[in-house]
């Protein structure tokens, strides 16, 4: 988890920007987390574009993924 210092810098960033900031620090391909998620490159795309606003389920399967909250992922 992320400490409350670290997460001061994120409230300016959207949920797009954060999505695209945890898949790359995880060092993961846009395909290899559709992948963990169950949905195509395509569908998960269109989250990090701001396309698509995430459901629960799928915010709470990022969470667990990259060890932060959903408030974190939300957080704007």
């Amino acid at each position: 988890m992320y400490t409350i210092h670290e997460v001061m810098w994120y409230e300016r960033l959207t949920m797009k920007e954060i999505l695209k900031y945890l898949r790359q620090i995880h060092s993961f391909t846009q395909d290899q987390v559709a992948c963990r998620l169950g949905l195509s490159r395509q569908s998960y795309i269109k989250y990090e574009k701001g396309i698509i606003v995430p459901s629960s389920k799928v915010v709470n399967q990022l969470a667990l993924l990259y060890g932060v909250t959903e408030d974190f992922i939300r957080s704007n």
